[in-house]
């Protein structure tokens, strides 16, 4: 699953990283891919696999940030995931307890420049230059 940070923060340069992100998944993998987007809830999903690369990403939402209903959402809808990665910037409230999906958080701010209550408590972050 790959949650996709929508809200008011993400600059255009950020979604189209966030973009070729996604078709260099598609182009390498032969996986089926559930996009879900997020500012401070759910404003869309879409289920995307290699014959619809490339994909285009737009901007749904675009307002506070909460990190915590894709975890929500993919442990009701594909508790199957392999993994969750979340392109991010990290700056928002992300989910107390692991959902039990191994997370790969790729943001878009260095670790440094994190303020603590933005740390996740779990998962590993990758930064995205």
């Amino acid at each position: 699953m790959l949650a996709i940070d929508t809200s008011g923060s993400i600059t255009q340069r950020e979604l189209n990283q966030f973009q070729a992100e996604l078709n260099d998944i598609l182009y390498s993998y032969p996986a089926t891919v559930h996009v879900v987007y997020c500012d401070s809830d759910i404003s869309e999903t879409r289920t995307v696999t290699p014959d619809h690369y490339p994909v285009d990403l737009k901007f749904v939402g675009c307002g506070g940030t909460d990190l915590c209903p894709p975890f929500d959402w993919a442990v009701k809808n594909v508790p199957e995931a392999g993994c969750i990665i979340y392109l991010t910037d990290l700056k928002g409230d992300s989910p107390e307890t692991d959902p039990g999906i191994p997370t790969l958080w790729v943001s878009t701010t260095r670790d440094r420049d994190l303020p603590e209550r933005y740390q996740p408590r779990f998962g590993k972050i990758a930064l995205l230059e």
